[in-house]
């Protein structure tokens, strides 16, 4: 597991009061090049990722700060928050949230993934908001309850994708060894 990036940058801050003078984004990529991804390091979770400059970011989380930025931009600048009825908020975060989740249960393409999780931003950002703005507890209330009761399976569900993942890569770098084909013609040879 790959260490936190605050403790990444007290280390490299450490070093620079030790005489280096490595710049930040070089020593994270020689010391700790998935500190932007939740998935496990591997090439097996290179789908998952886009690298730049040596770094690996979740393709699903950069996705879903754009969205989050785009949500923020739209309601700074219309503050379409204060003037559509609680109703209509409801139906647009239910709208914007179902592709996220929809995406996670059901196999789909790549690129409708990037929009569902741009969608999935722009309803937490637009959450956020509404907390902050509202002055109705219920709703208030809705948003937190809605919020855990989406994340927490999704995160449970996330957290067991990457470890079947993981365990499939194993079983076929486990498949791959010398040792194991002879087990696996040996026991082929005794099925005959």
């Amino acid at each position: 597991m790959s260490t936190s990036l605050t403790d990444t940058i007290n280390l490299w801050r450490k070093s620079r009061t030790q005489g280096g003078d490595e710049p930040l984004w070089s020593y994270l990529v020689r010391t700790n090049p998935w500190v932007f991804s939740h998935h496990p390091e591997g090439e097996c979770f290179h789908e998952h990722v886009w690298t730049f400059r040596g770094l690996h970011f979740c393709k699903g989380c950069v996705m879903t700060l754009c969205g989050a930025c785009a949500a923020v931009v739209v309601q700074a600048c219309t503050g379409w928050l204060r003037t559509v009825s609680i109703g209509w908020i409801g139906f647009v975060f239910v709208s914007l949230l179902l592709p996220a989740v929809l995406t996670s249960f059901f196999k789909a393409p790549r690129p409708l993934k990037h929009v569902a999780r741009v969608l999935l931003g722009a309803v937490m950002a637009s959450t956020v908001w509404l907390f902050c703005i509202t002055d109705q507890w219920w709703v208030r209330g809705v948003l937190v309850v809605v919020y855990f009761s989406v994340k927490l399976p999704l995160d449970r569900r996330r957290r067991r994708q990457n470890m079947d993942i993981l365990h499939v890569h194993e079983a076929v770098s486990h498949s791959h060894t010398p040792r194991a084909k002879t087990r696996s013609s040996a026991k082929q040879r005794r099925h005959r």
